[in-house]
């Protein structure tokens, strides 16, 4: 689980991002946002060279 963020700094976050939310959606988006890390930290894992199947196809091996 990611770190906490504090309110204050999820509102720099909104704001930099230029959002403007009502209270009812920044609580919401807030509540939501230690989730949205982990997915995001999920999908940029790099990936190696076997990963691509494409990457290791050989038409000569057949």
């Amino acid at each position: 689980m990611p770190d906490p963020i504090t309110k204050e700094a999820f509102a720099a976050i909104v704001a930099d991002r230029g959002l403007s939310l009502s209270p009812e959606r920044f609580e919401e988006f807030y509540a939501l946002y230690p989730l949205v890390r982990e997915i995001r930290a999920r999908l940029r894992n790099p990936r190696g060279y076997d990963a691509e199947p494409a990457s290791i196809f050989s038409p000569g091996a057949f």
